[in-house]
């Protein structure tokens, strides 16, 4: 049965720009349309959520971007990490609510730096969720760092190495923007949507997504989302728009951005 990495962004699931307050009826209206279309095209799903506002406003309080040195960065990593559990617990009885067979897996469990290098030292446990039925819950998180204490893990990239590792389908990219356009509509009212397209051929110095990131590299997150997870197509759609997600998910068409 086909793979699907379900990316939700912290921009859907939460008030990202009004405090970083979790959206419960966002995220129940996700959550349904992904019941839903599990109902009707069967598959293995593992979903990953993003942190918001709140989470990536105390990242760059403590000034986490290059890792945590400090007594007062690794109190702030620890305080980053325990929002981040926070909006895991506040999303948990909504996927039980529609009997979604959740195995929420902590992703500082699951991930570690060694070397500058990432490892997947949770892989088996994943794999083992996933033969059981189960869809495997995990999130971006801080997580430990041999070299620099503790370091962000952002959901992208979790979606990307474990869409590598475990010979997903594809990823699909939840945010709240419907894709990637020839530059920013907001500024350039001809932009026009960019429906497919292959990595090299996008310029990123002429595509835009109309979106400001807290890191402001919107861009450069889902362009290397697509380089770090080779060969898998990454589609862009907007989750704030309803049923999109459970049309990507059963394959129907859907405005948005396919990536490859």
């Amino acid at each position: 049965m086909d793979l699907t990495i379900l990316k939700l962004g912290g921009s859907i699931i939460t008030h990202k720009y009004e405090g970083g307050e979790f959206d419960q009826a966002t995220t129940e209206r996700l959550i349904r349309e992904i019941r839903h279309a599990l109902d009707r095209s069967p598959q293995r799903l593992i979903i990953i959520h993003g942190a918001g506002g709140k989470v990536h406003r105390l990242a760059h309080e403590f000034n986490l971007e290059n890792g945590a040195y400090t007594p007062d960065q690794i109190t702030g990593a620890l305080k980053t990490h325990l929002a981040i559990r926070e909006l895991t617990q506040q999303i948990l009885p909504i996927l039980s609510s529609h009997d979604l067979p959740i195995a929420p897996l902590p992703t500082n469990s699951m991930f570690i730096n060694k070397s500058s290098r990432l490892e997947v030292v949770g892989i088996e446990l994943i794999q083992r969720a996933l033969d059981l039925g189960l869809i495997p819950l995990l999130s971006g998180d801080m997580i430990f760092d041999d070299q620099t204490n503790f370091s962000i893990l952002s959901g992208d990239q979790i979606a990307a190495i474990l869409a590598r590792q475990l010979n997903a389908q594809r990823i699909i990219f939840a945010s709240n923007v419907d894709g990637l356009y020839s530059s920013d509509p907001k500024i350039n009212p001809t932009a026009k949507l960019i429906e497919h397209a292959q990595l090299n051929n996008i310029n990123t110095a002429q595509t835009a997504i109309p979106s400001i990131d807290t890191t402001n590299q919107m861009l450069g997150k889902i362009t290397a989302l697509v380089k770090e997870s080779g060969t898998v197509p990454v589609q862009i759609i907007n989750g704030l728009v309803a049923d999109r997600l459970t049309h990507a998910l059963i394959g129907q068409p859907v405005t948005g951005t396919i990536l490859e």
